[in-house]
């Protein structure tokens, strides 16, 4: 099994998480994914939700509340890698790449981050 690291340099609060994409329970889902989430994200699939998973806890992380503050965390768009939530009612910007059956997003609070990917 692989062994991942990440190294962030920032001078503002910062987030980021890696997950394996793998199927969850559907109450999981439920609890993550509002349906207009899902739609941004079609095909909802195991893919969609790591990545939605992945960026919520990246936001969550730089916010120092955790998953404590989950439902108030929203997808509000996506391009390309990148996808924007909304966070206590400002946007929060979130660069993510897939490689290999991880996801890993990063998330600079107040701005978008610049990422220079050094990937396997």
């Amino acid at each position: 099994d692989a062994t991942y690291v990440a190294a962030v340099l920032a001078r503002e609060p910062v987030g980021v998480d890696l997950e394996r994409v793998a199927e969850r329970r559907a109450a999981l889902h439920d609890k993550v994914a509002d349906e207009t989430e899902r739609e941004l994200l079609a095909p909802w699939d195991a893919l969609a939700f790591t990545r939605l998973w992945t960026a919520k806890e990246s936001v969550l992380k730089a916010a120092g509340v955790g998953m404590a503050e989950l439902s108030g965390c929203r997808l509000r768009g996506r391009e390309g890698d990148a996808l924007t939530l909304e966070h206590r009612g400002r946007a929060c910007h979130v660069l993510q790449r897939q490689f290999g059956d991880h996801v890993f997003a990063v998330h600079l609070t107040g701005r978008t981050p610049t990422v220079r990917w050094d990937l396997p």
